[in-house]
């Protein structure tokens, strides 16, 4: 998994991340960082011109031959796209800069001098083709960097999380942990959860057994604006590798990698009726997927359906007959939770995993579907300006999440071998956002919903004090031999 520090320190009170520094702690706590890449490297000597004029080239009728403002004086650039008018920003790679593994240099272009070059998006490696120059925003500044500009002088993490802890594939997860190791307040929006939730019965979730959906949260918006996704937006997709596609897909993929849940949106005009169905498959039922293939299911299968057909595999991949086009109007967004070990059977019978089925698979809390719903409405009013007060609609089977543990400060000096003191390991256990209470040499813990899965023996927070303490610190002793 990928994460971009400039994302994460939206969720930390620091003032700088020092990228080897999080790197070296991540991975001594238990979360490997197998690569630290420093985004804006890649964007030496590419910085924001204005094109003042522009006119064809002498010897050419297919280029136009360019005089491009950088701040510190005009440059003279032959270009072959015509996609640009004057006074457009431009990205422009100057003599030294290396784009797409090719290094640029001043040389004649069919007899004109060309001192640099005007870059698509393709060329900056943020789109897999384009049509053109890349425009940018009148706010850029002539003459500045063009990494910084927009948002691209950043630094991405290589991670290597474990099975067990499915709060650390996303951005907030990350945060959390950094925000533990390094002493920074962590800082997450609040939600007010009950004041649209099920306001209203235009819409009905059916949920046949909850045992394999505890919870489906929806949310449908209505004349959604036809706009692409803000370069923002696309920049931090691309750079945790994921496609941008459309404004609602690619703000369902922000909020998964954000929060952890995944969101699906369908096309609400092509659903059957006002309701939707989690049901078992049919046994031999089929569906053609996003990704155009016909799926054969068993009845063990978990689909999404409205009351005519299966519009989804459940936690998998959505069906092509609701899938997200640009003639949609409004979109009913689906946030559930699917019990991961049914998720990942049919994951695997069906030879298809997804973003969303990594991380239903490994047990994700029930508790994010509305909040990671209110991510996504925040966001579409940030990228398009478009505010909601629509009903929420939540069907949740409401089950114990609340474990106690009882953990004594003479254990953890027992395992780790080594005393440490009860008040620290409250300490270490709060910054963990586990909140806790001294009882004489006891701490009593209460663990959150969403270490729920992975924290349940004592023995699990003796580990979480090791890996905080840091394993470094401990001392080296042999281990007794029994005769």
């Amino acid at each position: 998994m990928k994460v971009t520090l400039n994302w994460i320190s939206e969720f930390l009170d620091a003032k700088k991340l020092e990228p080897e520094n999080i790197a070296n702690s991540l991975t001594m706590s238990g979360t490997e960082v197998k690569k630290v890449e420093y985004i804006s490297d890649k964007y030496k000597n590419i910085i924001i011109g204005k094109v003042v004029d522009f006119s064809p080239s002498p010897d050419s009728n297919r280029l136009l031959l360019c005089k491009v403002d950088i701040g510190s004086g005009k440059l003279s650039i032959v270009c072959g796209a015509k996609n640009f008018k004057k006074e457009d920003k431009v990205a422009v790679a100057l003599p030294g800069a290396k784009v797409k593994g090719a290094t640029i240099k001043k040389n004649k272009i069919r007899g004109q001098i060309s001192e640099g070059m005007m870059c698509s998006e393709m060329e900056l490696g943020l789109s897999p083709e384009s049509e053109g120059i890349m425009i940018l925003g009148s706010s850029c500044e002539i003459g500045s960097s063009f990494s910084k500009s927009v948002g691209l002088d950043d630094v991405v993490l290589e991670l290597e999380v474990t099975p067990n802890r499915p709060d650390c594939l996303s951005i907030i997860g990350i945060a959390r942990e950094i925000s533990a190791l390094i002493g920074a307040e962590f800082i997450i929006s609040e939600y007010d959860f009950q004041k649209r939730l099920n306001i209203d019965s235009k819409f009905e979730i059916e949920i046949e057994d909850h045992n394999l959906c505890p919870r489906y949260s929806a949310e449908i918006f209505r004349n959604i604006p036809k706009i692409k996704s803000p370069q923002w937006l696309r920049n931090r997709l691309i750079l945790c590798d994921v496609r941008p596609i459309n404004l609602i897909v690619d703000l369902t993929n922000y909020v998964m990698l954000e929060t952890g849940q995944p969101l699906h949106a369908f096309d609400k005009d092509m659903l059957y009726s006002n309701k939707i169905i989690v049901r078992r498959a049919r046994k031999g039922e089929k569906i053609k997927t996003i990704d155009n293939s016909i799926r054969i299911l068993d009845d063990d299968a978990l689909v999404i359906a409205d009351e005519d057909k299966a519009v989804a595999i459940a936690g998998i991949m959505g069906g092509k007959n609701t899938e997200i086009s640009e003639d949609m109007k409004n979109i009913l967004l689906e946030s559930a939770n699917f019990y991961g070990p049914s998720i990942l059977r049919t994951s695997k019978k069906i030879g298809l995993r997804s973003e969303a089925s990594n991380r239903f698979e490994k047990k994700i809390d029930p508790m994010l579907t509305v909040f990671a719903i209110r991510k996504f409405e925040d966001l579409l009013e940030k990228a398009a300006n478009f505010k909601t007060e629509e009903c929420i609609y939540d069907s949740f089977k409401k089950v114990e999440r609340e474990r106690k543990i009882n953990l004594r400060a003479g254990k953890v000096g027992q395992v780790l071998g080594k005393d440490i003191d009860a008040g620290l390991i409250a300490g270490i256990l709060t910054n963990l956002k586990i909140s806790n209470r001294i009882k004489g040499n006891i701490i009593e813990a209460e663990v959150p919903s969403f270490r729920y899965e992975d924290l349940q023996r004592e023995i699990d927070l003796v580990e979480e004090v090791a890996r905080m303490y840091g394993y470094d610190r401990l001392d080296s002793i042999p281990i007794p031999i029994s005769d």
